[in-house]
């Protein structure tokens, strides 16, 4: 039953996250169809929609759930939810007229952080060290999609957006609360729609009443229908289940308002916007139960390949102007940065004892092998090696990413024998490494004798290297979201040499080979 509740929570934090995205898009469409609105006019209408919504649901409900306010805690509870629900919704309208909406929500999308600090101070449920820190990281994320200077309109908006996040998770808490104390979700909403209604109303005349055009009429009850669903999504949501269980989920909300900002208003957030993003939700995919984060990860992890897929475009389509060795060194710092990236991230975690980190330091015109697990197993090894290549099969170049790369700077092992060889031979020669999967493709049963009769034929030293997953991820016919529910740990592992001397023979070529396996397998 608590599972069933925590995914109904889910479920409903996921429509709530679109509903306020709709909202958000109908509130930054309304100036574009007539002369500017005020912000408190735009709430006065964002709420009486819902008012009336909210109104005919509660009364087509049975009235033995009618369950309101019963002493004055819960009247407090819900005065509490209305006024600083309404401080959210001030400082978020104002905010998304004068900067981008994936950005004026991103801000307020830190109501998720606020409502486990709150939730945890006041209502005494718990929330962890590593919960806290992950605060510390979405403030850093909110900071760089903030971009501060202290200066101008647009730097106000900012700060109005994040004010706006603080009091919806401050509502939020409220609305846990009324919830474990039975109060109707229905009610709530109604309560807070009617209170917020009220209360816009002398400010709207006071600043003076901005004629609206029909169709900004029909905007603004396109953004009362999607804050309707928001705020029943929301509150059930929070009745469902612990804030700290799905305060995740929220986050698809970035993703929603994004889009539309994109589609519609094309905007496109900037280099220092997007790492804010990715901040915010990695920090959120942090602070979920292990059980939950699958999904949330997984959407990391797509955003995060797709981020150093797109870094690696323009990238490729300069490297027939780039020195060889040069481009090899810059793939050496591209992977470096992916794998601090993920760790930073949370995704990955890489662990290599010095005495290895120093052993690969050293290599120079060394064939490397290592066992064949994962997607990333090249990443991680080219990371620590000094200038390097590796062997590569045919479909590597059809990468629509990395493509260029391994056709520019790889072996191709579907060319001749003699052909690959002698490439081979002229890298070794000049102290480059070679590095070499004997499995062939990742998980392998079979390990090939192409590594050792390299090794035989060039006289290079052999050296073995080991990884491995805890868990397993982007494994033969693995799908890319499947990344687990925590940190992957990575161990990189020196394996030492293996004896290749000998004549380049088929016995000599069995031998070293049952060794390599032996050695990595």
């Amino acid at each position: 039953m608590k599972q069933e509740n925590t995914r109904k929570g889910i479920a409903a934090i996921v429509a709530s996250a679109f509903g306020f995205a709709l909202m958000a898009f109908f509130v930054r469409l309304c100036d574009d169809f007539g002369g500017p609105v005020n912000c408190f006019q735009k709430s006065f209408f964002r709420n009486i929609i819902a008012l009336a919504i909210a109104f005919a649901i509660f009364a087509r409900e049975d009235t033995s759930v009618r369950r309101g306010p019963a002493g004055a805690r819960e009247w407090g509870l819900l005065f509490m939810r209305a006024i600083f629900g309404g401080v959210g919704i001030f400082g978020n309208f104002y905010a998304l007229s004068r900067i981008p909406i994936g950005e004026a929500m991103t801000l307020n999308k830190m109501a998720p952080f606020f409502t486990v600090v709150f939730t945890a101070l006041f209502l005494k449920e718990r929330v962890t060290l590593r919960q806290i820190l992950c605060l510390a990281i979405a403030f850093t994320g909110a900071m760089l999609v903030m971009k501060p200077g202290f200066q101008g309109e647009a730097t106000f908006a900012t700060i109005c957006a994040l004010g706006g996040g603080l009091g919806a998770g401050i509502a939020y808490t409220c609305v846990r609360e009324l919830g474990v104390l039975g109060v109707n979700g229905a009610y709530i909403v109604l309560f807070f729609s009617a209170f917020s209604t009220i209360v816009t109303i002398p400010v709207m005349f006071m600043l003076g009443f901005d004629p609206m055009t029909p169709v900004q009429f029909l905007i603004m009850t396109g953004a009362g229908i999607g804050a309707a669903i928001g705020q029943f999504g929301v509150t059930a949501a929070y009745r469902y289940a612990q804030p700290r269980k799905i305060a995740v989920f929220d986050y698809t909300n970035i993703i929603f308002t994004s889009l539309f900002g994109f589609m519609f208003f094309g905007q496109i957030p900037d280099a220092l916007s997007v790492a804010g993003f990715l901040l915010i939700v990695a920090a959120s995919v942090q602070t979920s139960s292990n059980t939950l984060t699958r999904f949330a990860r997984s959407l990391l992890s797509g955003a995060f390949f797709l981020t150093y897929g797109l870094f690696a475009l323009p990238f490729a389509a300069l490297l027939p102007a780039i020195p060889k060795r040069l481009a090899r060194s810059l793939v050496r710092i591209f992977y470096r940065l992916f794998v601090a990236n993920a760790r930073l991230t949370g995704l990955y975690s890489v662990r290599i004892d010095p005495e290895s980190r120093k052993n690969l330091a050293s290599l120079k015109g060394a064939i490397v092998v290592m066992n064949h697990v994962s997607l990333i197993d090249i990443c991680v090894l080219m990371a620590h090696l000094p200038d390097s290549v590796c062997i590569a099969k045919a479909s590597a170049r059809r990468n629509p990413f990395l493509g260029a790369v391994v056709s520019r700077l790889f072996i191709a092992n579907d060319i001749d024998a003699g052909s690959t060889l002698e490439e081979t031979r002229s890298y070794l020669s000049r102290g480059v490494n070679v590095i070499v999967f004997p499995q062939g493709t990742r998980g392998g049963k079979t390990f090939h004798r192409g590594a050792a009769r390299l090794a035989l034929d060039s006289k290079a030293p052999l050296a073995a290297v080991h990884v491995e997953y805890d868990p397993v991820v982007l494994a033969k016919g693995q799908p890319w979201s499947d990344v687990g529910n925590r940190t992957i740990r990575i161990d990189l592992e020196w394996r030492g040499f293996v004896d290749a001397s000998g004549e380049n023979s088929r016995p000599n070529a069995v031998r070293i080979t049952d060794a390599i396996a032996r050695a990595i397998g």
